[in-house]
């Protein structure tokens, strides 16, 4: 089978500049075509983007033009045709897409639950990314809770995985938890975890510009939420940190503050990329979160499915406690992917909502391109 695909595609040394594409697949022995119905796009494929640029890893998943890359997103897409017998055309699946109307993969190892791409260019990368829900298979993915487990699905693994290598490397040692960008997805959900699952006693403490205080407070996960211009910022105890910003200024603000009295700085994300830092030295304190990393640890030492279990148990929980603060925007079509690429590269997104887009002009049921 062969189908007219659009990518939205990103300069690799200019990442605000973008463009779309047409081409054609076609479906060879093996392949499976898959059609990219919705994805999520939040501060998260912002960082894969910035990432990307400084390492290649994150551009390896989806081949694109010299020069241009396909960000990663996560969402849901359907079986268009298969080359194989296992996989059946009409199917759903849950995983990592590119921005596109249309992916290929090549499966194996399919089970009832799940299934892996082993296309050639993804051979090296974590199978963590490489690896497709069945949904139907999957209790956890009920049609009700599809928009919020694309938009923190993927965002709350970061929190998940976060908060077990805080409990495991700051564990009681750490009076308070500070988490930048405390007005993020990802800094809300680690934050849920640390008020519904402590390790010690530890006081949490959200930062974030003046604009987003109240939003951060409002969502009720903090012990205390303060701006990152306060003068009494973090004034005592033993403190870690678990920083989204990638701000460098910020971060050595927060060293010269806590001084002897940090525990660790836990380095996670780029939510503020337009004063990001890719040179601070790691040590013992100072310490780059990888996901991949995190998640071959655990899995080998709690086994695949009581990790999935442990994971779904707490995702639904953060889904339940999101719905009375998360506003979601559902958008079609290339043009209105533009703009709020634009709008998310420009920091401009506003905390509160949540970003469901897709390439194609509309949505299946035949709705209107923006709702």
């Amino acid at each position: 089978m062969q189908v007219e695909t659009t990518d939205f595609l990103v300069d690799l040394a200019d990442v605000n500049r973008t463009k779309t594409r047409s081409s054609h697949c076609s479906t060879t022995e093996g392949d499976v075509l898959v059609k990219v119905e919705q994805f999520a796009f939040t501060a998260n494929n912002m960082t894969y983007a910035l990432i990307g640029g400084a390492t290649g890893w994150y551009w390896d998943f989806f081949p694109a033009p010299r020069g241009w890359g396909r960000i990663p997103v996560w969402g849901f897409g359907k079986v268009v045709a298969s080359e194989i017998d296992n996989v059946e055309t009409g199917e759903e699946l849950f995983g990592y897409f590119p921005m596109s109307t249309h992916v290929l993969l090549k499966p194996v190892k399919i089970r009832s639950d799940g299934l892996h791409d082993t296309s050639e260019h993804r051979a090296h990368l974590s199978p963590a990314y490489n690896y497709y829900v069945r949904t139907l298979a999957n209790a956890a993915f009920d049609s009700e809770s599809k928009r919020e487990i694309m938009l923190l699905r993927p965002l709350f693994f970061a929190s998940f995985l976060v908060h077990d290598l805080l409990a495991e490397r700051a564990g009681t040692g750490a009076g308070t938890v500070a988490i930048t960008s405390g007005s993020s997805k990802t800094a809300i959900g680690l934050a849920h975890l640390l008020s519904t699952h402590k390790f010690g006693r530890c006081h949490i403490v959200g930062l974030t510009s003046e604009r987003n205080l109240d939003f951060a407070r409002g969502t009720g996960v903090y012990d205390r939420v303060v701006a990152y211009d306060d003068r009494e910022i973090l004034t005592s105890g033993s403190v870690a940190v678990a920083d989204f910003s990638g701000n460098s200024t910020l971060i050595q603000k927060l060293q010269d503050t806590l001084g002897n009295r940090a525990a660790l700085f836990c380095l996670i994300g780029y939510t503020h990329w337009d004063r990001r830092s890719l040179d601070i030295v790691e040590d013992e304190k100072m310490v780059r979160f990888f996901a991949p990393e995190q998640i071959r640890k655990r899995v080998r030492e709690w086994g695949a499915r009581e990790f999935d279990r442990r994971y779904n148990e707490a995702l639904q929980a953060y889904i339940r406690h999101s719905r009375g603060w998360l506003h979601i925007v559902e958008g079609f079509g290339p043009k209105k992917v533009g703009e709020v690429f634009e709008r998310v590269s420009r920091n401009q997104a506003r905390p509160a909502e949540g970003n469901v887009l897709s390439l194609h002009e509309f949505a299946d049921s035949g709705h209107a391109t923006d709702r």
